[in-house]
Order: structure tokens, then C-alpha cells, then sequence
């Protein structure tokens, strides 16, 4: 897990910083890869802490 948040940060830091620099076939695909892979590990954060919410939601309820 610690390994995948780290590879998480410097893709984050390669889209902020340099995703506009070249315009070569290779880097376009790897730009998309990376932003793709942001984007999927957003949702699964997104949908955990809907189901968490829901979850204390329902465990409230008398």
C-alpha cells in the first residue's frame, strides 16, 4: 500500500508539472495512463467514503 501511494504522488507531480511539455506518441500514452490511474484511485476513495457515510447513516438510525 505504501508503495502504491508513493507511485500515486510522483504521477500526480508528472501531471502537474510536465503533462504539457512534449508532444511525443510515448509520453501522450503514458500522460493518459498516469491521469487514468489518478482518476480510478479517486473514485474508489470517493465510493469508500460514500459507503462509510451510509454506513454510519444506517447504524444511527433507532
Amino acid at each position: 500500500e505504501a508503495f502504491k501511494q508513493r507511485i500515486l504522488a510522483v504521477d500526480k507531480i508528472v501531471l502537474q508539472r510536465y503533462a504539457d511539455w512534449f508532444d511525443y506518441n510515448v509520453f501522450n500514452s503514458y500522460i493518459k495512463c498516469i491521469r487514468h490511474r489518478q482518476e480510478l484511485e479517486a473514485a474508489k476513495v470517493e465510493d469508500s467514503f460514500h459507503r462509510n457515510l451510509s454506513s454510519k447513516e444506517f447504524n444511527n438510525v433507532e
